[in-house]
């Protein structure tokens, strides 16, 4: 997240949606105290907590007056299609916890293994809200709406060229920089955005950030099924 008490800005963090790259770009307006990156002990909730990629309900429980400022400032979180960015929070996962697997030469069916186990035995929303390994998992709109009061009001796609990512930084009220590019550490599991059971999986997850998209029109294109499903692999 960063924070331009300066500027009067606030960027969620949201895991998966460019929100390294974006950081990157923005870091010399940061000047709160807080620089919210890695995970720690937090004793007000007993447990890690993720500070680079805060949920609204840790921002209001840990940095009250960070929370009490996004009414005032100017705040954005950019999204993504909940296919594509389950990929890539998996892949990470993967790579970062699972050291067995050597994720780059592993074959499709071995990934296509782990991938299945790992929703059926260790992917739950309990661990998604209460364990910081797996924060990459979260909801979108954990970081837009507290209950059902929105305090996001701009939400917007990750731009997908130079004259988008300008756009935004306009809107901010700053000078445009280069963004770099997002990581490709997903690109081995796309094959599995063929698999019918691992699509109704990502829907049914993600339910809320489905609904919530579908309501808006800039943002309901996000919400399309991958162009790459095909009959391969279905179950």
């Amino acid at each position: 997240m960063i924070v331009s008490h300066a500027k009067r800005f606030i960027v969620l963090h949201i895991p998966k949606c460019a929100g390294t790259s974006f950081r990157e770009a923005l870091k010399g307006y940061h000047d709160d105290n807080e620089k919210f990156w890695y995970r720690r002990y937090c004793p007000y909730f007993g447990c890690e907590v993720d500070y680079a990629h805060m949920r609204l309900w840790e921002l209001h429980a840990l940095f009250p007056r960070v929370f009490d400022a996004l009414a005032s400032y100017k705040t954005l979180a950019l999204v993504r299609n909940p296919y594509e960015r389950f990929i890539s929070a998996l892949a990470q996962h993967l790579t970062a916890f699972h050291p067995k697997l050597d994720y780059y030469s592993a074959d499709k069916d071995l990934l296509r293994e782990y991938a299945e186990r790992f929703i059926a035995d260790e992917l739950r929303m309990e661990r998604v809200v209460g364990n910081a390994r797996f924060v990459h998992f979260s909801l979108q709109t954990w970081y837009i709406m507290l209950g059902e009061r929105r305090l996001v009001p701009q939400v917007l796609p990750i731009p997908n060229d130079a004259k988008g990512w300008a756009d935004i930084f306009a809107g901010l009220g700053i000078p445009p920089a280069p963004v770099g590019r997002s990581n490709r550490r997903g690109r081995p599991l796309q094959h599995l955005l063929r698999i019918e059971g691992i699509l109704q999986w990502i829907e049914a997850f993600y339910k809320r950030d489905f609904d919530w998209m579908r309501g808006d029109p800039i943002l309901a294109p996000l919400t399309a099924r991958p162009n790459s499903m095909g009959g391969e692999g279905r179950t």
